[in-house]
């Protein structure tokens, strides 16, 4: 065990390896950008996390990096590249994405660590649109190791064709996120801290391929009222399996005081004096799950007949630089019944019953710097879980040179887990989304 003087030390080596990092990076990025100014935010950032295919800058926009739209042509950092038709009824934009992370980690109980660092993701979309028929196409392909699945490295991550007919219809088919939980809806592009919490690493349904209608503005109420319904083949991201039970997943989203165009950007980057408030509760079932997270995670291995019942709810609210979400995740999965023998219940010894939830808050300055914290609890709900009951703590800060497209963070975290293991773990990143 550690001697209070060692861990003392080994503490204070670790936020001095960070502080440099951080200081090193900061020092980069910052005279990097000097000779060309930093814009900041005056405006939210295209929600790339959920497809929403942006159409390229009315003609005459004006931008230093700006190519004359009537040309066919029209470029700027964090929008992309974009090729537009003669007609302007047809447009292509084509972005990018890097994360470099260096990762610092310190487990108490065996008093090692491990320093490393990373293309965290590494990312190419592309958008296309063509308003006069009402519809839109989202391609993104993810290069780097963490974007693919272990045993699995294929780079597919969206390929979904959107059409629009209605302001209250919006039909989506092909790979895309689930509209389950809102932290996994959010782009990873688009956090506070360098990755999203625990909560989300055991109870997401990420990715699959299947159909969903979906509505930002239901019944014309100025953004007050939003739904998703969608049914998924259950598999996942880039599978073709054994024919699993199909997903079927429910969400609704309530902003009770206005629009919230930023509701799936976390940090107020526009500090608006205007609160803006956003609730969501979602719904899912799996009616045969072959893999021990539902539609994520490793695969059974037995034929038992299962369910899996998903429930979520979330809080979302912004003023004037300061941002507070929280979310709640519940996860029961069983026999089906008919299928699984009386003495037996059918669902094996990786049966992951449990809830996760996290609240975080974070406050922008006028600097664009900010300070955030985020708690998380994951925790089984009965005793037949293989679910590990788990706390963590972190605090981060970012410097937003450019809204979420050039941003700077280093954030700090203490894991405790329910066998008495304490680990820590240090991050600095630096994100350029073009």
């Amino acid at each position: 065990m550690n001697t209070p003087e060692r861990m003392h030390a080994t503490t204070a080596l670790r936020g001095l390896a960070t502080g440099v990092a951080w200081a090193l990076t900061f020092s980069f990025v910052q005279n990097a950008s000097a000779s060309e100014g930093v814009r900041m935010a005056t405006e939210p950032i295209a929600e790339t996390g959920v497809q929403e295919p942006q159409r390229a800058p009315a003609q005459g926009a004006s931008s230093p990096a700006t190519l004359s739209a009537s040309d066919g042509l029209y470029v700027e950092f964090g929008r992309g590249v974009s090729l537009i038709s003669e007609d302007r009824d047809f447009t292509v934009t084509l972005r990018g994405r890097i994360q470099t992370r260096y990762t610092h980690r310190y487990d108490e109980d065996s008093e090692t660590t491990d320093s490393f660092f990373a293309v965290r993701r590494a990312r190419l979309a592309l958008l296309g649109d063509l308003p006069s028929r009402s519809l839109a196409f989202y391609l993104q392909i993810g290069l780097a190791a963490g974007d693919m699945e272990t045993g699995h490295p294929i780079p597919l991550r969206d390929a979904m064709v959107s059409w629009t007919p209605h302001r209250d219809f919006h039909l989506r088919a092909g790979q895309m996120k689930v509209p389950f939980s809102r932290e996994r809806l959010i782009s990873s592009s688009a956090l506070q801290l360098s990755d999203r919490s625990l909560v989300n690493a055991e109870f997401s349904l990420d990715r699959d391929v299947g159909v969903q209608v979906t509505s930002q503005d239901l019944f014309g109420l100025g953004g007050r009222l939003g739904y998703a319904l969608g049914v998924f083949g259950g598999a996942g991201r880039n599978r073709e399996g054994r024919g699993p039970g199909l997903l079927y997943v429910a969400r609704m989203q309530v902003q009770p005081l206005g629009a919230f165009t930023d509701h799936l950007i976390e940090a107020d980057l526009l500090r608006s004096t205007r609160p803006r408030l956003s609730l969501g509760a979602a719904l899912g079932y799996h009616s045969d799950p072959r893999r021990v997270r539902s539609n994520q995670g490793s695969f059974w291995q037995d034929e038992t007949r299962r369910h899996a019942l998903h429930l979520a709810t979330d809080l979302f609210a912004k003023w004037y630089g300061f941002s507070l979400q929280a979310e709640y995740i519940q996860r029961d999965m069983g026999p089906t019944r008919s299928f699984a023998p009386p003495e037996d219940d059918g669902v094996g010894p990786e049966r992951r019953d449990g809830w996760g939830a996290f609240v975080q808050s974070g406050y922008v300055f006028p600097s664009f710097t900010e300070l955030a914290g985020r708690y998380t609890v994951v925790r089984p709900r009965h005793g037949e879980s293989s679910l590990a009951d788990v706390r963590e703590a972190a605090l981060a800060l970012g410097q937003y040179f450019q809204q979420h497209d050039l941003k700077l963070q280093a954030d700090v975290a203490r894991r405790w887990e329910g066998d008495g293991r304490v680990t820590w773990e240090s991050r600095v990143q630096l994100q350029v989304f073009f």
